[in-house]
C-alpha cells in the first residue's frame, strides 16, 4: 500500500496533456471548500513529479498560498499515466437529481444558499432549479395519486419498493377491512384528516 508523503508544490510538474480544465468559479469554489474542510483527497504525482492526478488542488494550494501539498507517487510509464489521468477524470458516479435535491433541502436547513453555492461553484439559481425538481416530483406523485385514487383497487402504484408495498399491505390488513378500497380510505381519513 502506499504511504502519503508530503510534495513542495513549487517542485511539481504540470502535465500538459490534462485535458481537465475547470472555471475560476469552480476553482474558487475547489479552495473555499479546501478552506472549509481541509484537503481530503491527496494527489498523485509520478516518479519525476509529474501531477497525475490533482491538477487543480495544486493550483488552488498555490492560490491559498501553501508550500505543500499531501499525495501519493506511484512509478508509471507515460501510458499508464495517461490512463490513470483519464480514469480519475471520467470515472465518477452519476448524480440522482432528486437524490441530490433531498440532500440540498438537509443542507440548506443549517446553511445559506448564498454559502452553500460558493462551496460548490454553482449559482444560486443552478440550485434553485435543483431543489424545483423535488417540487415537481411531489406534485407528479400527488397527480398520480389523485388519478388513482379513483380506482382504489389499484392503489398500489406509490409503493415504488417491495418493502413500501408490504408496508401498505400490513396496514390495510390491520383495518380488518376485506375490500382493498375501503381499508385504503378508512387509512386516509385516519391518518390524513
Amino acid at each position: 500500500m502506499q504511504k502519503i508523503k508530503l510534495f513542495q508544490i513549487s517542485k511539481l510538474k504540470e502535465n500538459p496533456e490534462n485535458p481537465n480544465i475547470m472555471s475560476k468559479d469552480k476553482l474558487n469554489a475547489l479552495i473555499n471548500s479546501i478552506n472549509l474542510l481541509g484537503e481530503l483527497q491527496p494527489i498523485i504525482v509520478d516518479q519525476t513529479g509529474t501531477i497525475v492526478d490533482g491538477h487543480h488542488r495544486v493550483k488552488a494550494y498555490k492560490e491559498i498560498g501553501k508550500t505543500e501539498i499531501a499525495g501519493y507517487e506511484i512509478d508509471v510509464t507515460i501510458h499508464q499515466r495517461r490512463k490513470i489521468l483519464q480514469a480519475m477524470n471520467k470515472v465518477r458516479g452519476e448524480h440522482s437529481q432528486l437524490k441530490d435535491a433531498l440532500e440540498i433541502q438537509k443542507i440548506l436547513q443549517e446553511e445559506t444558499l448564498q454559502d452553500f453555492s460558493e462551496l460548490i461553484g454553482e449559482s444560486e439559481d443552478t440550485i434553485l432549479k435543483l431543489m424545483d425538481s423535488l417540487k415537481r416530483e411531489d406534485e407528479t406523485k400527488m397527480v398520480s395519486f389523485e388519478a388513482k385514487l379513483t380506482k382504489a383497487q389499484s392503489w398500489t402504484f406509490i409503493a415504488t419498493e417491495k418493502e413500501e408495498t408490504d408496508i401498505i399491505n400490513n396496514a390495510l390488513n390491520k383495518t380488518g377491512e376485506k375490500n382493498s378500497s375501503k381499508a385504503f380510505i378508512i387509512i386516509c381519513k385516519k391518518y390524513l384528516l
